[in-house]
């Protein structure tokens, strides 16, 4: 028998986790429309009552995940800024790694940014803020 719902704590934090982890792969693949809490928690072998002590609804958990989009994207392009003073033989390596980390979170990330870039209404403001015309 599958045990269904975990309490709230370190397991709660598992839950919230998955549920996070499991509706950014649904939206990215489904869409916002398409995508259903039944579905999440079903892919997370949890229950629905479970879904809403963590998340108010559908749109809840969507918008947490274009936050944590934004937020991510905007510490590791705040991390990749070049100081002044910078030594001129280190800038090739400080620029690399800069866009090392960005490209590795958009890799380890696929669902997350085609949400943030593509899904969210927000898509467009955020390339804007990054710089995209």
């Amino acid at each position: 028998m599958i045990k269904r719902g975990r309490k709230k704590g370190a397991n709660g934090e598992q839950s919230r986790a998955l549920l996070l982890f499991i509706a950014a792969d649904e939206f990215a693949r489904k869409g916002y429309f398409e995508t259903k809490v039944s579905t999440i928690v079903h892919r997370a072998n949890l229950s629905q009552p479970t879904f809403y002590l963590y998340f108010e609804s559908k749109e809840a958990i969507f918008k947490e995940l274009v936050k944590k989009f934004r937020y991510e994207l905007f510490n590791l392009t705040i991390q990749s800024r070049l100081e002044t003073g910078l030594d001129l033989n280190a800038i090739p390596l400080k620029i690399t790694q800069g866009l090392a980390a960005i490209f590795r979170f958009f890799a380890e990330n696929q669902s997350l940014t085609r949400i943030g870039f593509f899904l969210s209404q927000e898509a467009e403001e955020i390339k804007k803020q990054l710089g995209h015309k």
